[in-house]
C-alpha cells in the first residue's frame, strides 16, 4: 500500500484558517472532511466554525476505525461524527442556540473509506468525493451552489464592464453572495446602486433558473434575494428538492443524504478521496496530477465565473477554497 495525502489552505500563509481536515489509520481506513465555511466572523478557541467541526469529525473518524469490524456500520459512522459535533456545542456552551437556529450550527461533509469484513466501505454526506480505480467517481453536488455561482457570475460580469479592478470585484461579489441582491450593503458601494442593484437581481434569478429549471422560481428568487447567510441554511439536512442538501452538524442527518456503497477490498487498485476544493479531477492517482489539474483550473478561470463557476473564485495567491486529497494505491 502507498498513501499520499495533501491538505492546502486556500490562503497558503495560513495553514491555521484551513477547514478541510483528513484522517487516515492504514490498513483500517481513511477520509476527508470539508468543514463548512464560516459566514459569521466568529472564532471559538481562535477557530472558525468549519475548521472546529472538520476537526472534530476527523478525530470521531479514528476512533469509529478503533471498533471492532462488525461494529463498524455506515449508520455507527454518521452518528459518531454528528455526536463529536453536538459535544462541540455543549463545550462551547451553544447547544440551544444551534438547536434552535441552524444557520448558527457548526457542518462539515464527510467522505470516508474503511475496511469491514475484506470489504472496502464507501460513506458519504455532502459533495466531498472518491474515485476507485481511477474511473468510478462517487460524488454528489450542493445544487444551491448553482444558484450563489450564477450570482456571483453575473455580479463579477457587472464589475469587470464597470472597470472595477481584481481585488474589488472580490470583494463586492463576496458581499453580493454572502448578503444577497436584495437589499443595497454598503460594501456594494460605489459599484452597485439601487436602479443596478434591481437589474442584477433579475439577471442572477433568470441565469440561476436556467441552471436549476427543476426549481421554483420562487425558491431562487428568494436564495438571490437573502444570498448564502439568509436564504441556504433553511436547505441543510431538509428534504426540499432540488435545494436540500446534507451536512452532518450535530443533528440527525436524513438517510436520503447518507450514501453508502461497497467493493471488495481484492477488486480495488487505487482510492482517491478529495473535497471540493478541487474543480477538475487530477489525470491519474497521484498528489502530481492532482496538483496539475488545480493548477489549470486556475489558469484557465481564476475568478471561477466561466467554466467552473463557483460561489467565490481566486485572487493572487489566495484560491478559491481550501482543497484536500488522500491517494491510495494497493
Amino acid at each position: 500500500m502507498k498513501i499520499e495525502a495533501l491538505s492546502e489552505s486556500r490562503d497558503p500563509d495560513r495553514p491555521d484558517a484551513n477547514e478541510d481536515s483528513l484522517a487516515l489509520v492504514p490498513g483500517r481506513g481513511l477520509a476527508v472532511f470539508d468543514g463548512v465555511s464560516d459566514r459569521t466572523g466568529l472564532r471559538f478557541d481562535g477557530a472558525t466554525s468549519g475548521r472546529i467541526a472538520s476537526q472534530a469529525a476527523a478525530a470521531a473518524f479514528e476512533a469509529f476505525l478503533a471498533l471492532a469490524e462488525g461494529d463498524r456500520s455506515p449508520d455507527g459512522l454518521v452518528a459518531g461524527v454528528s455526536g463529536a459535533i453536538a459535544d462541540v456545542y455543549a463545550r462551547l456552551g451553544i447547544a440551544e442556540a444551534a438547536r434552535a437556529d441552524n444557520s448558527r450550527r457548526f457542518g462539515t461533509t464527510i467522505a470516508a473509506a474503511y475496511l469491514r469484513h475484506g470489504d472496502w466501505v464507501f460513506v458519504r454526506v455532502g459533495d466531498s468525493g472518491i474515485r476507485i480505480d481511477a474511473t468510478t467517481i462517487l460524488q454528489g453536488e450542493t445544487t444551491v451552489d448553482r444558484v450563489t455561482s450564477a450570482l456571483r457570475a453575473v455580479v463579477v460580469a457587472h464589475l469587470v464592464g464597470a472597470g472595477a479592478e481584481p481585488a474589488d470585484r472580490a470583494g463586492v461579489a463576496r458581499i453580493c453572495v454572502l448578503h444577497g441582491l436584495g437589499k443595497l450593503h454598503p460594501g456594494m458601494a460605489p459599484w452597485i446602486d439601487v436602479d443596478r442593484l434591481g437589474a442584477l437581481r433579475a439577471q442572477a434569478v433568470e441565469h440561476a433558473a436556467a441552471r436549476v429549471p427543476d426549481a421554483a422560481v420562487a425558491e431562487v428568487e428568494s436564495l438571490v434575494a437573502l444570498g448564502v447567510a439568509g436564504g441556504q441554511s433553511v436547505y441543510a439536512n431538509a428534504l426540499r428538492p432540488p435545494f436540500g442538501y446534507g451536512v452532518i452538524d450535530g443533528f440527525p442527518v436524513p438517510a436520503d443524504f447518507v450514501h453508502v456503497d461497497e467493493r471488495t477490498a481484492a477488486s480495488v487498485k487505487s482510492l482517491e478521496l478529495f473535497t471540493d476544493g478541487y474543480f477538475e479531477l487530477g489525470a491519474g492517482p497521484s498528489i502530481e496530477a492532482w496538483e496539475r489539474a488545480a493548477d489549470e483550473v486556475e489558469r484557465t478561470d481564476p475568478e471561477k465565473i466561466r467554466e467552473y463557476k463557483a460561489p467565490k473564485g481566486s485572487l493572487g495567491r489566495l484560491r478559491t477554497d481550501d482543497r484536500t486529497v488522500i491517494v491510495a494505491t494497493f
